[in-house]
This record gives structure tokens, C-alpha cells and sequence, in this order.
């Protein structure tokens, strides 16, 4: 080790240099306590054997400083050398920073003794120290590969373009990655689909097992395929893909203004809810079918269709299973569907920040034990629908 010895008494360097350097270590020399300071920055000692009573600046003062120059992530043994030794000596010197003392006058046995301790500590600390180092670096390898594999998942699934006058949604993930997706892409015909998955699990497995369904649902909306048809082309992909005992729960929706309805395909996802103005449950769309990948084949060959008032502002909401399930820290009940639908009794234009609120307060402190999707969609007025034919009327 390398040794900062302070002492004012030039007879002290030399025999406690001598033994320490008999011992096989690096011994540098200071005089008071300024020069001491002077010698921890320049050198970087591994240990400080540091006499109490010295001119200038004594011991006490000396180690005060030395800590500070040290700072919390650094720890630098500091062994007090005085022939004062009373408890309150030892208290001031384990008070002022020093991890033990040693008495004048020096014993070559006991120094020995405290060196090979205090060795094994300083190999512990340098162990630490640079399992630590190693640690950051990893640390951070590993945030810089999970901001690319988030940007390149969100880019694959498309949520970071989900921007639709129709649609407003919260997705809020449990961990890194989520396992929910919500897409939207409108029809030739100018119908709006929008889907939202939830995949077995979270984080990044269920995120892996959503990807898939992305792109495809994208691509079939825009060749104008159905959402029946939709559903049974997901699930055919996913079930080739995807290894036994992973799935992804689904709602596929489509609405249609022209003809002023909309239709829904619930695959064992909670129920989808059509609420009126005044916060009253219209209809309800339950899970008809098996989730996306669990089965080959068809995936279920009907969907539930009915007409929405254009007259009057009536709203869809979806929901992941994370929504009705989510557990309060304190009571470790569900938050239930009843009270979703509670809470959706309110103002139209108040109702998923009233809801995400409601969730944030009945989950506490802790993080959510599943991600939380929720999709709400506007179909637009009979007046938004008579606009739009009468620009493309102007358009031809």
C-alpha cells in the first residue's frame, strides 16, 4: 500500500517508515497537518498514519479535511498516532473522521497487526470501488440499449403516431416496455379502426409478443379488409409465432360515419362500453372470443354491430385488463369494472384524466402490477359526417 505518514517528530518518520517499509510498503512523508493535506491530493495514499499533536494544523483538523477532499464516494483509512490515550482522545479522533488509533510509543507488532487489517480493507474497498465502476458502465450500456430498443419498439408499433381527431387514449406501462398496444388506421372507404392488444405478461416479453401486430393490422385496414378478417389474419400470425402459453388479448373496432355505426370484435379483453352525454352505459360489447394466438384457425367469424346516436356525443372506451385488476397498495383490492363505470358517469370531456386519476389513487405508491391501456373514441356528429361529404363534393 502507499502510506501517508505524518508526523512533526523527524525520529517518528524514521522508525515508523523503516517498519512500514519493511513491510513492503510505499511510504510518503508529511510534517503537520497543511502538508499532510497538500500530500493526500498529490498522492492519492491508500492509508494515512496521522499524529495528533502537531504545529500549523493538528491531526484532528488534518483528517476534517482530508474526508471533505475525500468526499462520500472515496473512503481513505485514517489511523491517529498519539501518546494521549484517554476515551475522550479516541472519541475526538474517531469523531473527526479516524477509524482507529494507534499509542506512542509504536509497537512494530501491532502496526503490523492494524497494517495487514487495514490492507484487507483497502483490497475490499479497491474490490468495491471497481465492481461499482463496472457496474455503471453496464448500467449504462444497458439504459442506452433499452432507449433503442424503445424507440425502435414504439416505431413499430406505431403508437407514437397515433394521433387521430377521434381518438384520445392513456398507456401507461409497468415496467420499460409494454405489452398493450393501441393502433388506429382508417379504410379506403374512410371507416377509422383502431385495435387494442394486451399480451400475456409485461414488459419486455409481452412487448415482444405485440410487435407482430402492428404493422400487419396497419397494412390490412389500408387494403380495406374487415375486422373480422383482421382478427383472423392476426391470430394466424401470432399462433405461428408465438410459443405455447403466449397470446394477446384484442378489441378490434371499426367505425363507420357514413352509415353511422360501429362494430366491435372483443377477444378476452374486459368489456368495451358506449356511453352517452350524460354518463349513462348504453351498450356493452363483451368478450366473444378466444384471445389472438391461442388456437389456429378462425379466430371468431362475427363481430357485435349497432348504430350510435350522431346526434347527440356518445364515446367508446376499451380497456386492457389492467384497468379492472389494478390493485390498491394499501387494501390490495381491485380497482373493478363497476367502478370504471362509475367513474365514466361524468362529464364527457373530464372522463380519462377523472378515471387515470382515480387509478393512480387507488394503486398508491407502488408501481402498477400490469400495464394500463385506455382508448377512448368520439364517432363524429351527424354535422362533422355532412361537412366532410360536402368538402369531397367540392372536391371532385
Amino acid at each position: 500500500m502507499k502510506v501517508l505518514l505524518v508526523d512533526d517528530t523527524r525520529a517518528n518518520q524514521l522508525i515508523i517508515g523503516k517498519y512500514l517499509r519493511d513491510m513492503g510498503h510505499q511510504v510518503v512523508l508529511a510534517s503537520d497537518g497543511i502538508e499532510a493535506i497538500a500530500a493526500f491530493q498529490s498522492e492519492s495514499p491508500d492509508l494515512v498514519l496521522l499524529d495528533v499533536m502537531m504545529p500549523n494544523m493538528d491531526g484532528y483538523e488534518a483528517a476534517v479535511k482530508i474526508r471533505a477532499l475525500a468526499g462520500e464516494s472515496e473512503w481513505t483509512p485514517i489511523l491517529f498516532l498519539s501518546a494521549r490515550v484517554t476515551d475522550e482522545d479516541i472519541a475526538n479522533g474517531i469523531a473527526a473522521g479516524g477509524d482507529d488509533y494507534l499509542f506512542k510509543p509504536i509497537s512494530k507488532i501491532v502496526l503490523a497487526a492494524k497494517m495487514q487489517a487495514m490492507s484487507r480493507i483497502v483490497e475490499m474497498r479497491t474490490t468495491i470501488h471497481e465492481y461499482a465502476q463496472a457496474q455503471m458502465q453496464i448500467n449504462k450500456r444497458e439504459a442506452e440499449e433499452r432507449e433503442l430498443a424503445r424507440h425502435v419498439f414504439d416505431r413499430m408499433t406505431g403508437l407514437q403516431n397515433l394521433d387521430h381527431e377521434w381518438i384520445h387514449y392513456i398507456s401507461r406501462p409497468s415496467s420499460h416496455f409494454s405489452g398493450d398496444i393501441i393502433a388506429a388506421e382508417t379504410t379506403p372507404e374512410g371507416d377509422l379502426h383502431v385495435i387494442l392488444g394486451d399480451a400475456t405478461g409485461h414488459g419486455l416479453a409481452a412487448g415482444l409478443t405485440v410487435m407482430p401486430v402492428a404493422d400487419l393490422f396497419h397494412a390490412l385496414t389500408a387494403r380495406g379488409e374487415s375486422i373480422v378478417a383482421i382478427a383472423d389474419k392476426l391470430n394466424d400470425r401470432l399462433h405461428s409465432l408465438l410459443p405455447t402459453g403466449r397470446f394477446v388479448a384484442a378489441i378490434l373496432v371499426a367505425v363507420k360515419p357514413w352509415q353511422g355505426t360501429i362494430e366491435v370484435w372483443n377477444g378476452g379483453c374486459p368489456p368495451v362500453c358506449l356511453i352517452d352525454a350524460d354518463g349513462d352505459v348504453k351498450a356493452t360489447f363483451d368478450s366473444q372470443h378466444l384471445p389472438l394466438g391461442v388456437l389456429p384457425g378462425i379466430a371468431g367469424n362475427r363481430s357485435i354491430s349497432m348504430s350510435y346516436d350522431r346526434d347527440r356525443p356518445e364515446k367508446l372506451y376499451l380497456f386492457s385488463d389492467g384497468v379492472p385488476d389494478a390493485e390498491s397498495l394499501v387494501s390490495g383490492q381491485q380497482f373493478t369494472l363497476d367502478r370504471v363505470a362509475k367513474v365514466l358517469s361524468v362529464n364527457a370531456e373530464q372522463r380519462l384524466d377523472k378515471l387515470m386519476a382515480e387509478l393512480e389513487s387507488h394503486i398508491g405508491d407502488s408501481s402498477a402490477q400490469d400495464d394500463i391501456s385506455i382508448v377512448e373514441i368520439a364517432p363524429p356528429s351527424a354535422e362533422r359526417v355532412a361537412s366532410q361529404v360536402r368538402f369531397s363534393a367540392q372536391g371532385i
